[in-house]
């Protein structure tokens, strides 16, 4: 007995160890399949229907609201839809000893469809990481590009001082930007470094003509326009001095950013995703009010517009941009009191009185892409 026992063991290993390499081998499959769904479902959204999704944006967002409604309501159990209580399964005969290659492969394809949906925060925040890293493209082949006129490690160098914690997340973020394979500069710069190409501002292109912007909004060709933009100014700042719009007739105000369109007298309120282009607007007015952002200086430098700048000392980018209004623009700072309170409106005859820029410079968009064309010769 101790003899046949001892003689089957070799056999007996045999067989297990085919089983391992049978289950590593199905599991090899398994992950070819999930991975062919998620790189082929991100990379084919990502990239072929990429631009088609923007396009339709507007209604991609209805659509999927209404199907979140639907899928709560369903959920409540207020509504039965029983196409959703189905289940399909393709399991083994009782014939079938093990499964084969191409059944694993359809397996991690469908267990990735089917799970994709509960890890979108998560997969997403992934997804987002695995952008910051120049290696991705490394490990792709491809060149990395960095295109800034400022880095996060730049940005938390200026509250490293009260906030010690951030320094070595600012030695992590400086080495991440130093790997780009290409480094492009876009003014105006925060900090000047070597790079591989410096732009002008980079400036979304118009769709509209400023007289076609001012029929649909339905404003004299005569009337001054000013545009107001509220991006990144508290609520306080967005309602303190809207009253006293309406003691200035002779202009017309536009503020996008809104929770609805709304018109009263000569204030016209937008909606944050509202049918104007932001561009178009900004082309189409005399005079912008608001905060030094990057896009809103961008496009008020292209389109020559004088520029009534809201001074933000808190925020270490806004000295660079105001030093460049005032180098390369037209503009009267305001400050942020001054803002809250209204008593910008007195100066706003001066504002208009500087008048537009004539502007030819290149769009520093159409360089980076002329750059990015000439990496692939």
């Amino acid at each position: 007995m101790a003899q046949q026992a001892i003689g089957a063991q070799p056999q007996a290993l045999s067989t297990a160890a085919q089983h391992r390499v049978a289950t590593f081998v199905q599991g090899l499959f398994f992950v070819a399949g999930f991975a062919t769904f998620i790189v082929g479902l991100f990379g084919l959204i990502g990239t072929v229907l990429g631009d088609y999704f923007y396009a339709a944006r507007d209604a991609v967002r209805v659509i999927g609201g209404i199907a979140l409604i639907v899928f709560g309501l369903f959920t409540l159990r207020i509504i039965n839809i029983p196409l959703l209580y189905s289940d399909t399964r393709r399991g083994l005969s009782r014939t079938q000893k093990s499964a084969s290659g191409l059944q694993s492969y359809l397996t991690g394809l469908s267990f990735a469809a089917g799970w994709t949906p509960c890890i979108g925060p998560t997969l997403g925040a992934i997804l987002g990481l695995a952008a910051l890293q120049q290696s991705t493209a490394q490990a792709a082949g491809l060149p990395s590009v960095l295109v800034e006129n400022f880095t996060w490690d730049w940005i938390y160098e200026g509250y490293a001082e009260c906030a010690p914690v951030l320094r070595p997340h600012i030695e992590t973020l400086r080495a991440v930007f130093a790997s780009a394979d290409r480094h492009v500069q876009t003014e105006p710069v925060c900090a000047y470094t070597r790079s591989d190409l410096l732009t002008a501002p980079v400036c979304r292109s118009l769709r509209l003509a400023p007289n076609q912007v001012r029929e649909k909004l339905d404003i004299p060709a005569s009337a001054p326009v000013v545009l107001i933009t509220m991006g990144g100014l508290s609520s306080t700042d967005q309602h303190a001095f809207f009253d006293q719009l309406a003691a200035w007739p002779q202009y017309r105000f536009v503020i996008p950013g809104g929770d609805t369109a709304a018109t009263a007298g000569n204030v016209l309120r937008l909606p944050n995703h509202s049918a104007f282009y932001h561009p178009d607007i900004m082309r189409a007015a005399d005079a912008v009010v608001g905060k030094t952002g990057y896009s809103t200086v961008a496009e008020a430098y292209h389109a020559g517009l004088p520029y009534g700048y809201v001074s933000r000392p808190r925020f270490r980018e806004s000295g660079v941009m105001e030093r460049y209004i005032q180098a390369h623009m037209r503009g009267i700072a305001f400050g942020e009191e001054e803002f809250r309170s209204g008593a910008w409106l007195k100066r706003l005859p001066d504002l208009l009185a500087l008048g537009r820029m004539a502007r030819d410079a290149p769009n520093g968009a159409e360089q980076i892409a002329d750059f990015l064309l000439s990496l692939r010769q």
